[in-house]
């Protein structure tokens, strides 16, 4: 038996059931502007369908419509929970509430219009939506060209903006594997406190990267969750006029197994490098601001 669900920017879910006898799921996701309550229409979205360490994550792209609204087609087996992106960074960002990702099952059973704090969207307007079950709302912001200047890094407006970031006790309880990333200065050896880091994985094949953004606490490190041991993260500083000095992928497993302090290209003798021993479970990482 083959189930379908549609996914669509503004989020429509309508359950019904077919004449052979299965369910046919319908979920409409609405993409929000949160500072004018208005659909986003013609824009690049991501579905990513996460199914737990059993499975690969999936990523599905579409482009939403007049009305806001991108169609997505699920087959067996459904996943447990899924997370909408926008697929272009266009000075665009994420309203990420805390409380993710969304389960699936919320999405059929109630439908879902919750956001996180933003930077300057219109107060509770998550709570201005009625959602049906099947729905699922989500809001972005636009930045003007001054809120970009300010925002910006050297890798582009960030996709997601959270005024109060997940702390570690949020990414615990949304992710079954955690590690431990620190955030070293490439050329002083210092902890980088307080420094907003970027973390990118291939989500599926010839599809462009996840991505989550985290925040570095006062001694330079930052909890980041997965489900999957093999995937594949690379972290940046994602700070205006900063320059990663640690390059290429490495397996989160490995991580989790023996620890890894990676390479640092601002240290072309590799001194710095050699002075730190990581703990399993720790990501030495270096990095520079100018």
């Amino acid at each position: 038996m083959r189930k379908r669900i549609h996914f669509v920017l503004p989020l429509v879910c309508l359950l019904h059931w077919s004449a052979s006898g299965g369910v046919a799921a319908d979920v409409a996701v609405h993409l929000v502007n949160a500072r004018t309550g208005k659909p986003v229409p013609n824009t690049p979205t991501e579905l990513s369908l996460l199914y737990g360490p059993a499975q690969e994550p999936q990523t599905l792209r579409a482009r939403t419509d007049a009305r806001g609204l991108a169609l997505f087609q699920l087959d067996d087996p459904l996943p447990g929970s899924v997370m909408v992106h926008l697929g272009t960074f266009g000075g665009w960002l994420e309203c990420l509430p805390l409380e993710r990702p969304y389960r699936l099952k919320e999405i059929l059973t109630s439908g879902v219009s919750r956001m996180g704090s933003c930077w300057r969207n219109v107060p509770d307007i998550d709570k201005k939506f009625r959602p049906k079950p099947g729905d699922l709302f989500f809001f972005v912001v636009r930045l003007n060209w001054f809120e970009r200047r300010w925002l910006c890094g050297r890798t582009g407006c960030r996709a997601t903006y959270i005024a109060q970031p997940p702390t570690s006790a949020d990414i615990r309880a949304s992710s079954r594997y955690q590690i431990t990333i620190r955030m070293v200065n490439g050329e002083t050896g210092s902890p980088m406190g307080g420094k907003w880091l970027g973390v990118f994985r291939p989500v599926a094949k010839n599809y462009q990267e996840g991505r989550a953004f985290i925040v570095t606490d006062a001694d330079g490190t930052a909890v980041y969750g997965f489900d999957d041991p093999a995937t594949q993260i690379k972290v940046i500083l994602d700070e205006k006029g900063s320059r990663t000095c640690s390059v290429g992928r490495v397996a989160a497993g490995e991580v989790m197994q023996k620890g890894v302090v990676a390479p640092n290209i601002c240290d072309p003798s590799g001194k710095l490098q050699g002075k730190f021993t990581p703990k399993p479970g720790e990501m030495v990482v270096f990095a520079k601001v100018h």
